[in-house]
């Protein structure tokens, strides 16, 4: 079984320009990894995530390297219900709920979707509706390597993985749910099935989806983008409602991130692909 099979990936970048951001893997409910080498300079930021930042030295050759052991992810939707979110859980989680460039449980047109389950009670009939609502909605089309925001997935119909999840978190932000975008890549099918040849970034190609945090403290992922192309035969590839197979690589949880570099902040869409940037 691929969970059972320990992959070594070397990433060997180039910087070109003054700045580069890059999230670094960590081991989490996805994912296990270890040995993992990379040049000095992260941060942590409020979302947990790795960060490494490396300045100057234009041209500079850099290598991360790491073992890496991807897990399936099962979790069950029990019949909970919105109440049983205890308070101490949503405070410690407030954050989830802070509207950004790219999701917005405040909106107005967000908020105006949301009235149609304004009365349910039920957390599992809500996930599974509005989750059909944004298959129902949106078309997989016009992937791009940053993130759509909810309002261009509202306005454009036609938007990548990241539309998809963006306007889901949205909703359920508007509905007082706490969830959150998971970032990162999927496992191309001709990746190597052995430690001989290392997985380099040209072995994955670029993913994001979603997960809600239960009642029980337990984070229930959902991948409407993935299920769309599924339902219409554009891929076979399996995950979705509770469930996400070990064939994914988790880079980040979160967007629109606030990086600070000595004096200046630098926005960054997503902890993904490198971001370099000139100071100039």
């Amino acid at each position: 079984m691929l969970e059972k099979r320990w992959y070594k990936a070397a990433w060997n970048l180039r910087k070109k320009k003054d700045l580069l951001i890059l999230g670094i893997p960590q081991t989490n409910h996805y994912q296990e990894i270890k040995s993992l080498f990379f040049p000095s300079g992260f941060q942590q930021n409020i979302w947990g995530n790795k960060i490494l930042v490396l300045e100057n030295s234009k041209d500079e050759k850099i290598k991360i390297s790491f073992y890496y052991r991807p897990w399936s992810l099962k979790v069950k939707l029990f019949n909970f219900i919105l109440d049983d979110y205890r308070p101490q859980l949503l405070s410690e989680y407030d954050f989830l709920f802070k509207p950004n460039r790219f999701i917005n449980g405040q909106s107005s047109e967000i908020k105006k979707i949301a009235l149609r389950w304004q009365k349910e009670k039920n957390l599992r009939k809500i996930i599974i509706s509005v989750n059909d609502y944004v298959k129902n909605n949106l078309i997989y089309g016009n992937p791009i390597k940053g993130l759509y925001s909810f309002s261009q997935a509202l306005k454009n119909k036609m938007v990548d993985c990241g539309g998809f999840s963006t306007l889901t978190v949205s909703l359920f932000q508007a509905l007082k749910i706490p969830s959150r975008l998971v970032v990162g890549f999927l496992l191309k099918k001709t990746f190597p099935l052995n430690l001989i040849f290392p997985l380099s970034f040209a072995s994955f190609q670029m993913h994001a989806w979603l997960e809600v945090l239960l009642p029980n403290g337990r984070w229930f992922p959902l991948d409407p983008a993935l299920e769309w192309r599924r339902e219409r035969g554009l891929t076979r590839r399996k995950g979705g409602l509770g469930f996400i197979p070990a064939d994914r690589l988790i880079t980040s949880f979160g967007c629109d991130f606030k990086i600070k570099v000595k004096d200046k902040i630098y926005q960054i869409d997503l902890l993904q692909n490198p971001w370099e940037i000139d100071n100039d």
